[in-house]
């Protein structure tokens, strides 16, 4: 029985010597700021590439006379012919759905009533300011919009998931 103890005893002093001879060796890869900045950039200009393909599809399917915005928004505006154009720093009344491409909705006005935003102010995101900047009062309109003009990385935290591209259905019932 000592035998084995000393055995025993022999190994843990081998093993604990080797450990402590032996230095570990750090293998994380680390980037530069403008590496890692170059990696985000390459990942968001594919992102996008892929969104306007999968838009583009959308689109030619959908609503062939789309225009596109020089941010990417496609869209056919139904005038009404009114002159009045919407401004910064108005508060636009209007009727809206939102939804994905497939058709499921996540958000309307249609049940709760029109709801007011201050153009250029409100905390939405930035493509509505847009698509209400396109429009004249009484007009309504269909705006595809790409993740980043939409609700982006974060979706709205609720219905809307992640970098989705929405479709809103858009009526711009008064002007303030």
């Amino acid at each position: 029985m000592n035998w084995n103890w000393l055995s025993l005893l022999l190994i843990l002093i081998v093993f604990s010597s080797a450990s402590c001879r032996q230095e570990e060796k750090a293998t994380t890869t680390h980037l530069s700021e403008q590496e890692l900045k170059d990696k985000l950039l390459e990942f968001n200009k594919n992102k996008a590439t892929a969104e306007d393909k999968i838009i583009d599809n959308y689109i030619d399917a959908n609503y062939p006379s789309a225009s596109t915005s020089s941010t990417g928004i496609r869209y056919v505006i139904y005038s009404a012919g009114n002159q009045k154009k919407a401004q910064n720093n108005e508060n636009a009344l209007i009727h809206y759905t939102i939804e994905s491409l497939g058709g499921e909705k996540f958000h309307s006005t249609r049940k709760s009533g029109p709801e007011k935003v201050w153009i250029a102010h409100e905390d939405v995101p930035s493509g509505l300011h847009e698509a209400l900047l396109l429009m004249a009062l009484g007009d309504s309109a269909v705006f595809v919009m790409p993740s980043n003009r939409a609700y982006g990385l974060t979706g709205d935290q609720g219905n809307i998931p992640q970098n989705a591209i929405l479709v809103y259905h858009i009526e711009l019932i008064d002007l303030e």
